[in-house]
């Protein structure tokens, strides 16, 4: 359940895009919004004065994207060495529930780019964090009506399908579970030096692909508003080729060390950099018993 969104602003047309989509969602779901600064420790580079002009831009900036993109949301202005851990450290803080930043300029309209503040805060961030695409234009991002999340039977997908669950019966948005088999013939070899038979190979997939349809059975039993679809192919393409036209694309992430923060996998790098729409990208709590941490981690390193 969302009770605390944050927004990072450097008065960037992608923070504009951050601010408004958090403002959509505080609507929604009624949760409070701050939109959050970040001007560098004055202990780094600049001298006070310098410090003390770089803190009064960024504290307009906050308030002009407020006043343009999220009237009525709370604004803080805070210093750290660097705006990725400085919103790390406003989230723990706050307690936030959500983390919404904005795309790079370098993208398409429509979709998303993590840039560079965008990953280094994901990487420790103590929430989900919800990327939002670069809108093409002044007007205010459209109301969720499609969430599509990813599933494949671990935990993290699980959280993730909770997660858009909840976003789906806050926003009354049809809600689109989505599970992708991976048929891609691998090129390595096996031990011994021999290449893997493709009959093999097929009756491998064939498995896969009814385990993973009795997966999204077993998710989803029939239920109002909630539509599944198995895909085949490369898992990234399958959830681009999925998210066509959807207003949010929901993933989990790996959780790697004890506390809970969002760690990137593979499929989710590639997700954040070009996706059709908003991202949000939920962590995995640490949760199991200390004696299971080290197969955990274990497991999650073989991926």
């Amino acid at each position: 359940m969302l009770t605390k969104i944050l927004a990072g602003v450097d008065g960037s047309p992608g923070s504009r895009d951050a601010a408004a989509l958090a403002a959509l969602l505080g609507a929604t779901t009624g949760a409070a919004v701050e939109l959050v600064g970040v001007v560098h420790d004055p202990r780094m580079h600049l001298p006070r004065r310098g410090h003390r002009d770089l803190r009064t831009i960024t504290e307009a900036a906050v308030l002009e994207v407020r006043d343009e993109m999220a009237p009525g949301a709370a604004t803080r202005t805070i210093e750290d060495h660097a705006p990725a851990r400085g919103l790390q450290h406003a989230a723990e803080e706050d307690g936030a529930s959500l983390l919404v930043l904005g795309s790079s300029q370098g993208g398409d309209p429509d979709c998303v780019r993590a840039g560079r503040t965008a990953r280094q805060a994901m990487r420790s961030a103590p929430c989900p964090v919800l990327v939002a695409a670069r809108r093409s234009g002044a007007e205010p991002p459209p109301a969720l009506t499609r969430i599509v999340v990813g599933v494949d039977g671990g935990e993290e997908s699980r959280l993730a399908l909770l997660a858009a669950r909840e976003l789906a019966e806050a926003t009354g948005a049809h809600l689109h579970v989505v599970a992708v088999v991976d048929d891609r013939f691998p090129v390595s070899h096996v031990p011994g030096g021999a290449i893997i038979d493709l009959a093999d190979w097929e009756r491998i997939v064939a498995e896969d692909r009814e385990h993973t349809q009795a997966l999204l059975e077993r998710l989803v039993p029939d239920e109002d508003g909630v539509t599944t679809e198995l895909r085949e192919g490369d898992p990234t393409d399958g959830l681009v080729g999925a998210a066509i036209g959807a207003d949010l694309l929901v993933i989990g992430s790996r959780r790697w060390g004890r506390l809970s923060r969002v760690v990137l996998g593979s499929t989710a790098e590639d997700l954040v950099a070009l996706a059709p729409c908003n991202v949000l990208v939920v962590p995995r709590p640490d949760s199991e018993p200390e004696h299971e941490r080290g197969t955990s981690h274990q497991a999650d390193a073989a991926r």
